[in-house]
């Protein structure tokens, strides 16, 4: 597969979760897959049993909840 990236320099590209297409951000030096709370609901993930945690971005730590 090539991506080719955006004028922003982003690397986007589409998929299906659970039946439903999603758009994604390809972030070549992520180490896990995330989204938000809204697009886990739209494909039928219940994030709200999930394991809470924390994770270290770019922006600094953020809460997480970790689901499988």
């Amino acid at each position: 597969v090539v991506l080719s990236a955006t004028n922003g320099g982003h690397f986007y590209t589409s998929g299906v979760i659970n039946g439903v297409n999603v758009r994604f951000v390809v972030d070549t030096g992520a180490s896990m897959i995330s989204m938000g709370a809204a697009d886990a609901a739209r494909i039928g993930v219940d994030w709200s049993r999930g394991e809470r945690g924390i994770a270290s971005t770019a922006n600094g730590q953020t809460v997480v909840t970790r689901v499988k």
